[in-house]
């Protein structure tokens, strides 16, 4: 499947239209490009799950965000409120199978608790400070 059919095929996905921007030719930034053109593809794909290698990455990457916040001072844990409203956005959401998301791999339990992480298609944002 290529990423324009995959886009085809995820027209009502609630990120669709943003996928299609960045997933565009004329985008400067070729990582983000085949970053969100590889995440339409698994959008489409029922079933699919970020690569292990992928979720691995982004554990890490989520570390040292975590870890940059704890040494300048910045939330590392989301309020409960604000865990409470990601929890309501993540339960329903066709993305989530068995307590992880499918596109970024991330334990939703523990992500949705770090005020420095956000949702892969743009659902909920880290916690402002």
């Amino acid at each position: 499947m290529t990423h324009t059919e995959a886009l085809d095929a995820i027209a009502d996905h609630s990120a669709a239209a943003q996928m299609r921007l960045l997933c565009r030719e004329d985008n400067p930034n070729l990582q983000q490009r085949d970053k969100y053109r590889q995440l339409a593809i698994r959008l489409a794909t029922p079933g699919a799950m970020a690569p292990v290698l992928e979720q691995a990455f982004n554990a890490g990457k989520a570390a040292v965000r975590v870890a940059t916040a704890a040494i300048i001072g910045q939330p590392v844990l989301a309020s409960q409120a604000e865990i409470d409203a990601r929890k309501a956005i993540c339960k329903p959401c066709p993305e989530l199978v068995s307590g992880q998301c499918r596109l970024c791999g991330c334990s939703y339990q523990h992500k949705i608790r770090l005020a420095t992480e956000e949702c892969p298609v743009g659902k909920w944002a880290s916690v402002p400070y």
